[in-house]
């Protein structure tokens, strides 16, 4: 009993007291604090935690792996040739979907599975060839062979064309004169009615006055079945075709003070057309000339050049089609038979583009009709086409994410050097910027964009070029534009990433306002706040607009922009634009290329022609 009497004083008057006490009033303290805590967190909390420590993965040594490659046994197997009917020329022609660029190779071998290739194309031929082509030689009377400049008239131009012709067609007879050392390849000769400089900017001579120039191409005439057909043409003013060694067809400007026709068809011999129908029907700026039949046996080829050029320079037309015998062609109000463009191998649709824009639409076909080789289409391997997706709207990342790699939150906004999150349950939560990892970091700053001021620039200077000394005409308007943008951050906060500025520039044809050409596109990239004004410039290289007065309007020019900020995520985070058509369909306007007609949806479409005419209207 004593010592239970002890024990009681011990834990009254001794230490065992004094932890009792102290017990008692830590529990007095915390329910004090856990009532003003209740009462703050039904405010806002800030919680205090450090940054998740990522470590780096640890490195390992991998083995390459090795393997057994069995070669086949048999090579692999080339395309066949098949057979065709005599009568297969009477068939209807088969489509070929349009390509944007050429197809194939220098080479020219077509396999299974070729792919299409973009390339520089122009109304007088590309610079690559897909086997079946045309190789294009540049000739300019001005210059002799060194490039210098010598005297050169129409009449001197006129006769040393005559001399080439009656010579067999030798180039030696050009020898003393300047060529240009690129060549073209051309699949079809069909150069609606336009400016003389055409030819010469395709073959690189820019500087190239537009008169006293010619362009000698040269290749094989070769079909995959038995055919008889003749050429119709018109040349301003030089177009000569030759094959198998003989001129089937004198087509140049006829009546001319320089007489070219006259000139070139005494050179041959006196070549004259046996069709009735010659000089009848419109094509181009002129009429046609209509020329010898010609009888091709199936996969033999034959030799055959053609020729054209300009003699006293303003417009220059080049047409060539084809009439199969025994074929029934739609007409056009003047009766005259739209004949299909001659054509080795299906035009892509820039170059169809190309010749739509400057065509008067009933004067030929330019898709239907023969393709000249010696393949037939159903033995042509198909394209392999390079799938285009529309790029989709990009999707913004989630504000909601683990914190602190505990904390499940919304990120609202950065107040100061607090960054404000919503918990699911609705309470704010304040968290010091400075203590967020680096990741977290980044996704606050990119989430807190700047706001810009976005100017459109466009700058232009007109050009007046000589075309000829001996045509007393109004030259063409050329206006170069160069197109740019400037943007200025105009919001107070750093922003260290990078944001992605993208520009598109649309014209239109003055023939046809409902048709739009994207002019140009440009891309560029910038960190606002890279230098003490917080702005950024960026601008493209000249683009040169034509346009001129005939009987209706032609060339193209401005009309509309689009400028979009994108940042590293992909978002877009401000536009702006000239036209609230474009915006909407950035998807489809991804899709096209710099030189591609579209409507206000943004899809491509064909260019306008001119309206149907003839010389009589």
């Amino acid at each position: 009993m004593k010592r239970l009497v002890d024990t009681y004083r011990g834990v009254v008057k001794g230490k065992s007291s004094g932890l009792l006490v102290s017990i008692l009033f830590h529990v007095g303290i915390g329910i004090v604090a856990t009532s003003v805590f209740l009462v703050v967190q039904q405010q806002e909390e800030e919680v205090i935690f450090r940054p998740v420590v990522v470590r780096p993965p640890k490195k390992m040594d991998l083995i390459k792996p090795t393997f057994n490659i069995k070669k086949p046994s048999k090579p692999v197997r080339q395309i066949t040739r098949i057979t065709v009917p005599r009568n297969s020329v009477a068939q209807p022609a088969i489509e070929v979907p349009d390509l944007d660029g050429t197809i194939g190779s220098a080479v020219g071998d077509l396999t299974p599975g070729f792919s299409v290739i973009d390339a520089e194309e122009s109304l007088v031929g590309g610079d690559w060839g897909t086997g079946f082509d045309f190789v294009g030689t540049f000739y300019d009377f001005k210059r002799d062979r060194k490039g210098r400049s010598v005297i050169m008239d129409p009449h001197q131009f006129v006769g040393e064309v005559a001399g080439f012709v009656r010579s067999g067609w030798r180039p030696s007879r050009f020898s003393r004169f300047y060529r240009s050392p690129k060549q073209l390849y051309a699949g079809c000769f069909m150069v609606p009615p336009v400016k003389s400089s055409v030819a010469p900017a395709a073959f690189d001579e820019e500087e190239t006055l537009g008169y006293c120039w010619l362009a000698h191409y040269k290749g094989q005439l070769v079909y995959h079945g038995d055919i008889t057909f003749r050429f119709w043409g018109h040349g301003d003013d030089i177009m000569a075709v030759r094959v198998g060694g003989r001129e089937v067809l004198v087509a140049c400007w006829p009546g001319s003070t320089w007489s070219p026709q006259e000139s070139i068809t005494s050179a041959a011999g006196g070549w004259q057309s046996s069709s009735a129908k010659s000089r009848t029907y419109s094509l181009g700026n002129n009429t046609a000339v209509v020329g010898d039949w010609i009888t091709l046996k199936k996969g033999e080829p034959v030799d055959m050049e053609v020729v054209i050029g300009e003699v006293p320079g303003g417009t220059f037309c080049s047409m060539l089609t084809v009439e199969v015998q025994g074929v029934e062609y739609e007409r056009n109000r003047q009766q005259a038979p739209i004949l299909p463009m001659f054509k080795t191998t299906e035009p892509s649709r820039n170059l169809k583009d190309g010749i739509r824009e400057w065509l008067t639409l009933d004067h030929a076909d330019i898709s239907g009709g023969p393709i000249f080789r010696d393949i037939p289409p159903s033995e042509m391997a198909e394209p392999v086409f390079q799938t285009l997706e529309v790029a989709e709207p990009v999707v913004r990342e989630t504000r909601t994410r683990i914190w602190g790699g505990s904390l499940e939150a919304e990120y609202v906004g950065l107040i100061g050097d607090k960054v404000v999150l919503k918990t699911p349950r609705g309470r704010q939560v304040r968290v010091p910027f400075a203590q967020l990892d680096e990741r977290e970091r980044d996704f606050v700053e990119l989430a807190e964009t700047p706001e810009f001021k976005m100017t459109f620039t466009k700058q232009s200077s007109q050009r007046i070029i000589e075309t000829t000394p001996y045509l007393n005409e109004v030259p063409p308007k050329l206006l170069d534009y160069t197109f740019g943008a400037k943007i200025r951050q105009t919001s107070a906060r750093a922003y260290n990433h990078t944001i992605h500025a993208e520009l598109f520039v649309f014209g239109q044809q003055r023939i046809d306002d409902r048709k739009y050409i994207l002019l140009d596109h440009l891309t560029s990239s910038f960190v606002p706040g890279a230098d003490a004004e917080r702005s950024y410039v960026f601008k493209g290289k000249p683009v040169e607009l034509m346009s001129y007065d005939t009987s209706q309007p032609r060339g193209r020019k401005y009309a509309d922009y689009l400028l979009i900020l994108t940042d590293e995520r992909g978002e877009i985070i401000q536009h702006s634009s000239s036209a609230n058509w474009i915006f909407p369909n950035l998807g489809s306007l991804r899709q096209l290329k710099v030189g591609n007609f579209l409507d206000k949806t943004c899809s491509r479409v064909y260019p306008t022609g001119p309206g149907p005419k003839s010389l009589y209207d």
